[in-house]
């Protein structure tokens, strides 16, 4: 899989946005009232941050959520989900999943008929659109920033607490890439991992980053 590869999808479409060696980014796009196999990853955390629209959440067997962009949940290993569009124009989702392992995937019921069966193969590959957005690799002291309809998203990198600021209460952070360690280096935060910006000022304050660390700031775009 390419990042200049767009998946079709029963229900929409997906295509890799970013990817290093611990983390996939997808951006799904899911049409009005489709939604995706009730599915887990036996192995993977996941991530999931509603770009835009209205989307409703089915975690396990006895809990549905509703999010509406910009808004995150993290999905532990093993847990069935389902996202469903609610919005009359569809909903733009980010999705991270960590370790990077795209087979990591197990059906429990799919609307579609695809219970059972592996993922789509290169019958479902068309070109990505040469104006898609694919996140460049984070630079320290560069902020590449892009517009998702409710939401923007930007992507930063930082060496040292001295140079990070939480400028915006309502932020989600996601971090792709390093993280915030203890002294004896254990981490708190890594790759995968997103928090709210009360949950990161709280974490900061304790724990030091590791080497660098990598984010996609996520904030309500106001234009």
């Amino acid at each position: 899989m390419t990042q200049r590869t767009l998946v079709s999808k029963p229900w929409g479409s997906e295509y890799l946005i970013y990817e290093n060696s611990d983390v996939a980014v997808w951006m799904l796009s899911i049409g009005c009232d489709q939604s995706t196999s009730f599915h887990c990853h036996p192995n993977k955390k996941t991530g999931l941050i509603i770009l835009d629209g209205h989307a409703s959440i089915e975690l396990g067997f006895l809990q549905t959520i509703q999010l509406t962009g910009p808004q995150k949940i993290m999905i532990r290993p093993g847990l069935f989900h389902s996202t469903k569009a609610l919005s009359r124009d569809g909903i733009r989702l980010l999705e991270l999943e960590t370790p990077v392992d795209k087979e990591d995937l197990v059906r429990y019921s799919d609307g579609y008929g695809r219970e059972g069966k592996p993922i789509e193969g290169d019958e479902a590959l068309i070109d990505l659109e040469p104006e898609s957005v694919i996140f460049p690799d984070p630079e320290v002291g560069v902020i590449n920033s892009y517009s998702f309809g409710l939401s923007l998203v930007s992507v930063e990198k930082y060496e040292t607490l001295e140079n990070f600021e939480v400028k915006n209460d309502k932020s989600i952070f996601a971090v792709i890439d390093g993280g915030l360690s203890s002294e004896e280096g254990r981490f708190v935060l890594s790759a995968g991992d997103i928090v709210n910006a009360s949950t990161l000022k709280k974490l900061i304050k304790v724990f030091e980053i590791s080497e660098f660390i990598s984010f996609l700031v996520i904030d309500k775009n106001e234009t």
